[in-house]
């Protein structure tokens, strides 16, 4: 795939993560079962329902990739440009040098007025797509083989 610049570019497809989606509400729940026990009565409670709450719309969101905010794709440039596609139509460059990898995770810093991260887990990707996105975050550029075009 070819970018308006000409340059050679990767372009990865996200699927949503169900194990994502779960880990962060049940995180959400214990934070709410933890409020319980330290805030008495009815602020407890409801503390409690709103974290729950705030879970439920972090796992559809980040996990389920469901909304206008969610993430539907990244693009990835062999000069090591990098940018996050939203479903909401929105793009938005991720910063350089700023990316995480570990075996089964990479995260993105992207480049917004607010910090925001983005957590892209191995099962949200094919195998060889996700180790292009590893190779990318710790390097911070395309192997060779990669940016070339595909004959198919």
């Amino acid at each position: 795939m070819r970018d308006l610049s000409g340059t050679s570019a990767l372009r990865l497809e996200l699927r949503p993560s169900r194990a994502l989606a779960a880990a962060l509400a049940a995180a959400h729940v214990l934070a709410g079962a933890c409020l319980v026990l330290v805030v008495p009565g009815v602020a407890g409670v409801a503390l409690a329902a709103l974290a729950v709450g705030l879970g439920a719309a972090t796992a559809r969101e980040r996990g389920l990739l469901r909304g206008r905010h969610a993430v539907r794709s990244i693009e990835l440039q062999a000069d090591g440009r990098a940018s996050v596609d939203f479903a909401g139509g929105g793009c938005v460059p991720a910063a350089a040098g700023r990316a995480l990898a570990g075996r089964y995770w990479v995260i993105l810093e992207l480049q917004q007025r607010s910090r925001r991260h983005l957590l892209v887990t191995g099962d949200m990707l094919d195998a060889a797509p996700f180790r292009q996105l590893r190779l990318w975050a710790r390097w911070g550029r395309l192997p060779a083989a990669a940016a070339a075009p595909h004959d198919g």
